[in-house]
C-alpha cells in the first residue's frame, strides 16, 4: 500500500516539475490512468452524477478522466459565487490537498461517493470581498479565518480574523469549530489556499463554508 502511495505521489510531483504547475485536470488524468493501468481498478459504470459539472467539457481530452475520479469520490466539485457547480479544471492543486487526493486514490475507504442525485448545496462557495462584508454585517455568528502562514498573518490580516494555516485545516478540519452549522469565512491572498481548506471543511461536514481572496491593498471587512 505504501509503495503504491509513493509511486502515485512521485508521478504527480514529476509532472509538476516538468510542466511547472499541477492543475486539477492534470491530477484527474494522472490518478485515473494510475488506477486503471497500474492498479487495474474497474471503471465506474454509472457516470451520470458527473454531468452536473458545468465545466466538464471545457477540456474534452480530460473529460473521461474527470468523470471517473469524480464518480469514484476522489475529487469533488464546488459552487462558484455565480452558482455554477464546476470541477475547476484550471485550478491549481495545493501540495497539502495533493496528499489527501493520493490517499483517497489508494485507499477507497477514504473516498466520498456521490449519488446520481448529486451532492448537496453545502459545498464551499466562492464569494467576493463585498459579499463577505455583507455576511459579516448581517450575521451574528461568523468565524473569519486567515489560512495563510503565521508569518503572513503576522505581517497583516483582516480585523477579527483568526489564523489557522491551510495545512492545519487539511490535517484536522474538526479543530476549526465545534458547531457544523457555523458560518465560516476563509481567505488568503489569491484564493487557492482558502479554496482547498474550504473544500476540506465541507467534506468534514461543515454546512456554511465560504472562501475569498483578499490582498492588503483592498479594503477591510
Amino acid at each position: 500500500m505504501e509503495k503504491r502511495t509513493e509511486q502515485l505521489k512521485n508521478c504527480l510531483i514529476q509532472y509538476e516539475k516538468e510542466s511547472g504547475a499541477l492543475l486539477r485536470k492534470d491530477v484527474a488524468r494522472i490518478i485515473h490512468e494510475f488506477l486503471r493501468d497500474e492498479l487495474k481498478e474497474p471503471e465506474e459504470s454509472d457516470v451520470s452524477p458527473a454531468y452536473r459539472l458545468k465545466d466538464l467539457f471545457d477540456c474534452r481530452v480530460c473529460a473521461g478522466h474527470v468523470i471517473q475520479v469524480y464518480v469514484k469520490g476522489i475529487m469533488e466539485g464546488y459552487f462558484t459565487r455565480e452558482g455554477r457547480f464546476i470541477f475547476g479544471m484550471q485550478d491549481k492543486v495545493l501540495t497539502e490537498e495533493l496528499e489527501l487526493l493520493v490517499e483517497r486514490a489508494i485507499k477507497p475507504e477514504y473516498r466520498k461517493k456521490c449519488s446520481a442525485a448529486g451532492q448537496s448545496n453545502t459545498l464551499p462557495q466562492e464569494i467576493s470581498l463585498e459579499e463577505a462584508q455583507a455576511i459579516c454585517r448581517t450575521e451574528k455568528e461568523v468565524t473569519l479565518i486567515d489560512v495563510r502562514t503565521a508569518r503572513e498573518y503576522g505581517e497583516y490580516h483582516l480585523k477579527d480574523a483568526v489564523n489557522i494555516p491551510v495545512m492545519s485545516v487539511l490535517k484536522n478540519p474538526y479543530m476549526v469549530c465545534e458547531r457544523r452549522d457555523s458560518i465560516l469565512l476563509l481567505y488568503c491572498n489569491e484564493g487557492y489556499q482558502s479554496q482547498g481548506a474550504a473544500r476540506c471543511l465541507s467534506e468534514a461536514g461543515y454546512e456554511k463554508v465560504y472562501y475569498f481572496a483578499w490582498k492588503k491593498k483592498e479594503q477591510e471587512l
